[in-house]
């Protein structure tokens, strides 16, 4: 263990083992952008089908590992400061991928049996890229969508030819949150892209989340207090780093806090406070939506806890949530400090009731108030 590094195992009593994570959501400012990039260089079965284009652009990717969808929706309210504020403002911050911002830490990381092909691909597409690696050997490319969505590709492997272009990640990009047991994915042996892109096959494995030092010491213990955590829970301290560590049945789920990184004239404490206003304001208990409940990750809960009492749970609480049930059933709430959490599992009627499938059309997501 690094010098200085410092574990807290989280107060969790309960292990989750079938909890899993089924997806990794995002609210987007260029979803048709999002779509391009992301079917090109990420999961080449991407689609925007599933939405009425005058309402919403609704990419999903099936990836390996769990999907990622990406959501602009030309109908929900924003509340005051709009996804393309921010996001533009992010992307900018982020700019060439040389020089790593606290917003980094929010996106999606995916695993690559070798990086080669994807180094050669974005050198060849003039993608800029930020290439790191750990000090236990863990190579990273890191990329941004063109929603400012940071999407990392790690490998045990050195890219042929190419491991001097990776950097140490240094102490200000917090090198704890880019540590991971990679063994249980290296003996995947998923066939290339079927595409034509000979690019390989990527398996999603994390969930990155741009947090304050409150939130990543409080989120494991929010979980834990509604019986969606992972099977494993951790704090690290890594210098001024913190990083909540989470662990689910496919995947790690991160919320990291690093002062030390870059960050702009907009922080990652003003965007918790900005989507906890508007959540507050447009989500109700059991009704109500904005632009940023789009922004969330999901779990897929053990059928042993029912949705219902996660429901009532929030409910008592005071927790903005949503439920919906079609094909699927779905809880949506909102998470520590803004984030929201989607969970789909099983709605026994036993709370959640007369419930509707999801409307990309309405501003409140019930079919009542479709605007097409």
């Amino acid at each position: 263990m690094k010098a200085g590094l410092l574990v807290a195992a989280a107060l969790a009593p309960m292990v989750h083992g079938a909890n899993k994570i089924n997806k990794h959501t995002y609210a987007s400012n260029d979803g048709k952008g999002d779509f391009d990039f992301v079917k090109t260089y990420f999961c080449s079965d991407a689609d925007i089908k599933s939405a009425n284009v005058k309402c919403a652009v609704d990419m999903k990717a099936s990836c390996s590992g769990f999907s990622v969808h990406m959501v602009q929706s030309f109908v929900t309210d924003p509340g005051d400061e709009t996804p393309d504020e921010w996001f533009s403002y992010m992307h900018t911050l982020h700019g060439d991928m040389t020089t790593w911002d606290q917003f980094m830490h929010f996106g999606t990381t995916f695993h690559a049996s070798d990086l080669s092909k994807h180094l050669a691909k974005f050198q060849s597409d003039s993608v800029p890229f930020m290439a790191r690696k750990t000090s236990s050997g863990i190579y990273s490319l890191i990329v941004q969508t063109p929603s400012a969505k940071t999407f990392e590709i790690v490998s045990n492997s050195a890219p042929s030819g190419s491991a001097s272009l990776f950097k140490t990640w240094a102490d200000s990009e917090c090198p704890a949150s880019h540590e991971r047991d990679l063994s249980k994915f290296a003996s995947l042996d998923l066939p290339d892209r079927s595409d034509g892109s000979a690019l390989p096959t990527l398996t999603a494995i994390g969930i990155n989340i741009a947090a304050t030092d409150e939130t990543a010491q409080g989120i494991n213990a929010w979980l834990e207090k509604y019986n969606i955590g992972g099977k494993k829970s951790e704090v690290i301290k890594d210098g001024s780093c913190t990083v909540a560590s989470s662990t689910y049945k496919n995947a790690d789920v991160r919320y990291v806090s690093n002062p030390a990184g870059r960050v702009g004239k907009k922080t990652v404490k003003q965007y918790e406070e900005m989507l906890m206003k508007v959540h507050g304001d447009k989500v109700g208990l059991g009704s109500g939506w904005d632009k940023w409940m789009d922004n969330h990750w999901c779990i897929g809960v053990d059928h042993s806890v029912s949705l219902d009492s996660v429901a009532k749970l929030w409910h008592k609480d005071g927790i903005g949530y949503h439920a919906h049930k079609s094909k699927a059933s779905s809880l949506r709430g909102v998470g520590l400090r803004g984030e929201s959490i989607e969970l789909n599992g099983n709605i026994d009627g036993s709370y959640l009731k007369h419930l509707d499938g999801f409307d990309f059309c309405t501003a409140s997501t019930e079919k009542t108030y479709s605007v097409v």
